[in-house]
């Protein structure tokens, strides 16, 4: 289906069969890629864990409780910057939520999504993402995981998202990494 799109795309580009066949190719491409992101949960894994409890957590960053249910991503890598066609992705990074004293059991999502940059229509499309929830404890998590690129994706851009909700609070960060 991408490659009858990329073909309509690029006939009126150029008209002849060059530019028809060159739009068919990128929209092949690019019906791959989304279709690989839509099954993003069995190319991936995203575990989550506690490193340090609330007392810990509000300490080294200063949290307050007159500040509420607070969430924060403290830093977030991918690597590498460059991968290869069916070369992997390591996902890293920490994240604190904090409440009132006794909250217990919070119920935290956490989501990691892909996207690939279209240079056609130069914007970021969605390529799929996977939601993790887990019920945490106040404090500090970190949270890390893996993706593997099938060899068939196309070269380009890629921008992987983490985001991170609980308590009624929603914080997101990404990085990008080049597929050559």
């Amino acid at each position: 289906m991408g490659g009858i799109g990329g073909a309509r795309l690029g006939n009126p580009f150029g008209g002849n069969t060059r530019s028809t066949v060159i739009g068919a190719v990128a929209g092949s491409a690019l019906g791959y890629a989304v279709a690989w992101g839509h099954c993003l949960s069995h190319y991936s894994n995203l575990s989550s864990f506690p490193v340090a409890d609330a007392q810990q957590t509000a300490q080294q960053v200063g949290w307050q409780p007159a500040r509420g249910n607070e969430v924060k991503i403290q830093n977030f890598a991918i690597s590498p910057r460059e991968v290869r066609p069916g070369g992997g992705v390591d996902l890293g990074g920490s994240y604190y939520v904090m409440g009132p004293a006794g909250t217990r059991d919070v119920k935290v999502t956490e989501t990691r999504t892909v996207h690939f940059y279209d240079p056609g229509e130069k914007q970021w499309k969605e390529l799929g993402s996977v939601d993790q929830n887990v019920t945490a404890a106040l404090g500090t998590r970190r949270a890390e995981g893996r993706f593997d690129l099938p060899a068939d994706v196309p070269e380009g851009r890629y921008r992987v998202s983490l985001k991170v909700a609980a308590l009624g609070r929603t914080r997101c960060t990404s990085r990008s990494t080049s597929l050559k």
